[in-house]
C-alpha cells in the first residue's frame, strides 16, 4: 500500500472484489480510508465491496452484481450531489448549478442550458455543435426534440457513420446537418461557413478534447449568443494554461488536454462574451454573449466565482442513465 496511490490501491481492491476476495478488497481499502479520511472513492469502493458480501452470502448463484453495484453507486452519487447542491453559494437564484439535469446530455448540461434560453430567449433556434461522438449523449440532442434545428461537426468516420444510421429521420428532413470534419484554427471557419446557418445562432457548443481555445478564438463565421466549451478542471484559476497549438491534434485519454477555465474565460470576454456558470463535474463552462446576458446572471463573471473542480464520478453516479441511450421519432398527442 505505501507504494500505491489511493486510486491504485482502490482499483487492485475492486479487481479482487471481482475475483471474490472480498476480505482482501476490504482491508485494502480501509487502509486507503486510514490514510486518506473521507476519500470519496474509497468509501464508494468500500460500500460496493461490503455489497457484494452481503449478495454473495444471500446467493452463490447471483451473476448479475453489476446492477446492483450500479444501483449502490448512483444512489451514493445522488447523495454527493444533494449534500453539494444544498451549500449556500448554490442558493441565489441567478446561478445555474441547481438548474442542472440530464436528459441526453452527458451530465447535467441539459437543464443548465434550458435555463440559460429560459433566461435570455430564443431567437433562431439554430445549434452547432463541434464534437458529438455518436450523438447519442451531447448538449443539442434535447433540442431537436424541442423543435430546434442545427448541425453537428464530427471527425471520427465511424461516429459519423453511427449518426447517420441513428439520426436518419432528422437529416433526411434538414433538421440536422452532419459534416465529417476534423476542425482546427485553419479549418472551422471555412467548414462552418459551408453549413449556410444564420450567422447569430442562438447555441453554439465546442468540445473536441484539444483545440477548443484555438477554435472558439479564431471562429467568426458565426455569432452564436450562447457558448458551451469544454475546460481542463485540473487548472484551477487563476492558473492560465492553455496546451501549444497542434492542427493534428487528437486527445490521448489522458489529462493532458483544452484550457484552463481561467484562459478560456479571458478570451471570452474579449470576444464579447460573459461567463455565466460551470456544471459540477467540472467539465462545462457557459459564456452568454454581453448584450443578451444583462443582468440576468450571478456577478462577478469571472473564473473563480463560478468554477467546478473535476467531479467526473458523478457521470457514471448520479448522471448515469437509467437505460441505454437511443434516439427515435415521438409523435405529439
Amino acid at each position: 500500500m505505501t507504494q500505491l496511490t489511493p486510486d491504485q490501491a482502490i482499483g487492485i481492491a475492486l479487481e479482487e472484489a471481482r475475483k471474490g476476495n472480498l476480505d482482501d478488497a476490504g482491508g485494502l481499502i480501509r487502509q486507503v480510508l486510514e490514510l486518506v479520511p473521507g476519500h470519496l472513492p474509497a468509501i464508494l469502493a468500500l460500500q460496493v465491496v461490503e455489497s457484494e458480501r452481503r449478495l454473495a452470502t444471500l446467493s452463490a448463484t447471483v451473476t448479475n452484481l453489476d446492477l446492483a453495484i450500479g444501483a449502490l453507486t448512483k444512489t451514493q452519487g445522488c447523495q454527493f450531489l444533494a449534500t453539494l447542491l444544498a451549500e449556500a453559494r448554490f442558493g441565489d437564484p441567478k446561478r445555474l448549478e441547481r438548474f442542472g439535469s440530464k436528459s441526453f446530455s452527458q451530465n447535467d448540461e441539459d437543464g443548465i442550458i434550458a435555463e440559460i434560453f429560459r433566461r435570455i430567449g430564443t431567437t433562431n433556434r439554430t445549434f452547432l455543435e463541434i464534437g458529438v461522438d455518436d450523438g447519442l449523449q451531447c448538449n443539442t440532442h434535447l433540442l431537436l426534440h424541442q423543435g430546434w434545428a442545427g448541425a453537428w461537426i464530427q471527425a471520427d468516420r465511424g461516429q459519423v457513420e453511427a449518426i447517420n444510421r441513428t439520426f436518419a429521420a432528422p437529416i433526411a428532413s434538414r433538421t440536422l446537418k452532419v459534416v465529417e470534419r476534423f476542425v482546427n484554427r485553419e479549418t472551422v471557419n471555412d467548414v462552418v461557413s459551408g453549413l449556410a446557418l444564420p450567422y447569430e445562432i442562438d447555441l453554439l457548443s465546442i468540445d473536441i478534447d484539444g483545440n477548443d481555445y484555438y477554435v472558439f478564438d479564431v471562429l467568426t463565421a458565426i455569432a452564436p449568443r450562447v457558448v458551451v466549451v469544454e475546460y481542463n478542471a485540473q487548472l484551477p484559476p487563476p492558473v492560465r494554461a492553455v496546451v501549444p497549438y497542434r492542427p493534428d491534434w487528437v486527445w490521448r485519454g489522458d489529462g493532458y488536454f483544452g484550457a484552463s477555465l481561467q484562459s478560456l474565460t479571458d478570451l471570452a470576454s474579449r470576444k464579447g462574451y460573459r461567463l455565466v456558470g460551470c456544471n459540477v463535474t467540472g467539465i462545462n463552462a457557459f459564456f452568454v454573449r454581453n448584450d443578451q446576458a444583462r443582468d440576468l446572471f450571478q456577478d462577478p463573471p469571472d473564473a473563480a466565482n463560478f468554477y467546478h473542480p473535476a467531479r467526473y464520478f458523478l457521470g457514471a453516479t448520479a448522471f448515469m442513465p437509467a437505460h441505454p441511450v437511443a434516439f427515435g421519432p415521438y409523435v405529439s398527442h
